[in-house]
């Protein structure tokens, strides 16, 4: 596991029994991805996996309750 990777799931380790955004989802190899709007079976755009990187994920997708709404994704921007 290499060390964004290992950032990103301490992040996740840190944020269990926090409210955290409702969108994240992780996929098979566990790669944190915003699913705000995705239809089920539509394949994940490489702009949903950006947005939930290592910096977002702190700032704003896992950080203290309530903090993911501020994300402009989360307020209503177009994703894809």
């Amino acid at each position: 596991m290499g060390s964004v990777e290992r950032l990103i799931e301490d992040l996740f380790v840190e944020a269990r029994g926090r409210q955290v955004c409702p969108h994240i989802k992780r996929d098979s190899s566990r790669m944190p991805y915003c699913g705000k709007d995705l239809p089920g079976g539509q394949e994940t755009s490489q702009t949903r996996y950006d947005i939930c990187g290592a910096a977002s994920l702190q700032l704003y997708c896992l950080d203290e309750p309530e903090r993911h709404t501020k994300c402009i994704y989360y307020k209503g921007e177009p994703l894809d």
